[in-house]
């Protein structure tokens, strides 16, 4: 079961196919929200489509009266999120919600995410997970992470700028810098024990890869257990 901050949200989700670009959400109650199979890639190409959504969307209000705490990192509004299914918490932008189901093929073995994005402004937050990973999979936590990273660099549209090492405390991670078309993505992946945690933050081409939105949005990043 996931858990929302006391905030008005809307949900949407789809089944598609993992490629890189840009998440798109579409408007409905939380009461008819469920799993569809109709909706556009997260990862949505063209820059024409990008521009109408960011048009379309606007960052929720924050209500003091809700009990949501916000926290500033430049122009954007923070509140926390806890994804006890996942057993995780987040700093997430108030802003337009979808939830999705993605599976990333790799040479390890399919890998099936759960993942929640917000679209703050023109900038795209996502935090994914993916549930009991087999024990194959985990058995070489360095293998599997490159493995993932070969699956999102596969699509042609994208172009990497960097790919390093990085850790979670004790636990392995990777970090990928990414271009496809006029956007640039910072992307992480962590492996701990069976389960596969993936952050992605999106902006327009050109800007700085590590604004204060973005490490903000890394560094809030904890295990809950």
């Amino acid at each position: 079961m996931i858990i929302f901050t006391p905030v008005a949200i809307r949900l949407v989700a789809a089944s598609v196919l993992f490629g890189l670009a840009v998440a798109f959400g579409v408007r409905v109650s939380p009461s008819s929200a469920q799993f569809r199979r109709d909706r556009p890639d997260f990862f949505e190409r063209g820059q024409e489509q990008l521009q109408q959504e960011i048009d379309r969307l606007q960052t929720q209000p924050i209500d003091p009266a809700n009990g949501v705490l916000s926290v500033e990192a430049g122009a954007v509004q923070w509140q926390p999120t806890l994804l006890e299914e996942a057993g995780i918490s987040i700093l997430l932008p108030a802003g337009e919600q979808s939830q999705q189901r993605q599976t990333l093929e790799t040479i390890q073995g399919p890998i099936e995410f759960k993942l929640l994005s917000v679209q703050a402004g023109n900038s795209r937050y996502l935090t994914g997970y993916a549930l009991n990973l087999s024990p194959t999979q985990v058995q070489d936590p360095a293998q599997l992470l490159a493995a993932a990273g070969a699956a999102i660099e596969s699509d042609p549209a994208v172009t990497r700028l960097s790919d390093r090492a990085i850790a979670l405390g004790t636990y392995p991670g990777r970090e990928l810098f990414l271009t496809s078309q006029n956007r640039q993505l910072v992307v992480r992946l962590y492996v701990v024990g069976q389960r596969m945690y993936l952050l992605s933050a999106t902006q327009p081409l050109g800007t700085p890869s590590l604004t204060a939105a973005t490490v903000q949005f890394f560094e809030s990043f904890e295990l809950l257990n």
